[in-house]
């Protein structure tokens, strides 16, 4: 396979962290096994080089339960966080979890075969979770970058959901209507949605009237689907 796989592990126990060390040696050139015995050590670590994967015992010497969980996520750069956990703390998986844990393994049950799945089932789920952020990012980038559009369109432009009720309209179409937002959403968009052709409106500004073109297209909108209306002079 590729590069190895870097593993902090924050132990301070020696019996556990032969376990790992068999685990690592069994693995061939998968595995590189960072050891840090304190979580003053461990954020050290952190600061000076990226790893891929953390697995804390949340019990260290300077540090102890919730609160090392929480120190070691912080410093974690967004990578998964394995918890050890032990029989006489029934609670602190649930904590874990709650505090961004990707996984936990119980001490007393602990083997080579689960310790090698709970790794593989955090590195895939950490990777899954990153390209969902990455995509949500994406997406509010596209939908910013179509509001901007919109709001300052020459071309004036309504959004409607798909019963017909106006959801925005822009200062295009506020000035050819002669009304605000405020008077346009919520109200029904009193045309047929037909997107397969041009359509004509007449509109009636303080007794002027104006007949205009208007066409359909589809898009969402809070990431709901919904209908852009486009009104164009003759």
């Amino acid at each position: 396979m590729g590069s190895k796989i870097q593993i902090l592990l924050i132990e301070d126990d020696m019996v556990d962290i032969k376990i790992f060390q068999r685990t690592v040696r069994a693995e061939g050139d998968s595995f590189d096994l960072i050891i840090a015995n304190t979580l003053g050590k461990a954020i050290e670590i952190l600061k000076e080089q990226v790893v891929d994967l953390i697995i804390v015992d949340p019990g260290l010497p300077d540090s102890s339960s919730s609160e090392t969980i929480k120190q070691v996520i912080t410093h974690s750069a967004e990578k998964p966080v394995i918890i050890l956990t032990g029989s006489d703390d029934e609670e602190l998986p649930l904590r874990a979890i709650e505090l961004g844990a990707h996984d936990y393994l119980s001490k007393d049950n602990i083997d080579n075969h689960l310790l090698k799945r709970s790794i593989r089932y955090a590195l895939e789920k950490n990777m899954i979770l990153s390209e969902l952020k990455k995509k949500t990012k994406q997406i509010k980038s596209s939908e910013i970058r179509f509001r901007y559009l919109i709001e300052n369109s020459s071309d004036s432009v309504l959004i409607i959901d798909k019963d017909g009720i106006v959801k925005f309209v822009n200062k295009s179409t506020e000035e050819l209507f002669g009304k605000n937002q405020k008077d346009f959403v919520g109200t029904t968009f009193d045309y047929p949605i037909d997107k397969d052709r041009m359509s004509r409106i007449k509109i009636n500004n303080n007794g002027k009237t104006t007949i205009r073109t208007f066409q359909i297209l589809e898009t969402e909108w809070n990431a709901e689907k919904a209908y852009l209306v486009l009104l164009r002079d003759l």
